[in-house]
């Protein structure tokens, strides 16, 4: 993946958009849910997404822009029995928004 945007950006240049979208989830209980589960969807839905970020960066031109996919929100829909997938959307999006000022404050 990492060799992907190497080769891209020699071929097009600057990459101007991240789109951050990456889910698992299994409808479970809260009370049923084992630290296997929490672990596999917090690094498949909020690691992949920050490492993904944490390359693209490095490719980005000067109008680059990023983006969550949540759609709906779904950390804001509380959604029965997927309070983990719920939790890793909320943090995606908090990482969308904090990257998003962070990004344009060196703009301004």
């Amino acid at each position: 993946m990492w060799r992907g945007f190497s080769s891209k950006s020699s071929r097009y240049g600057a990459l101007d958009v991240l789109v951050n979208n990456a889910a698992v989830y299994k409808v479970e209980a809260l009370e049923k849910v084992t630290e296997e589960e929490f672990h596999r969807e917090f690094n498949t839905n909020v690691l992949g997404p920050l490492l993904m970020i944490r390359e693209a960066v490095k490719y980005f031109g000067p109008s680059a822009a990023a983006s969550s996919t949540s759609g709906q929100r779904p950390s804001q829909l509380n959604p029965p029995n997927l309070s983990i997938y719920t939790a890793t959307k909320g943090a995606v999006d908090a990482i969308t928004r904090v990257l998003a000022r962070s990004w344009a404050e060196k703009i301004e």
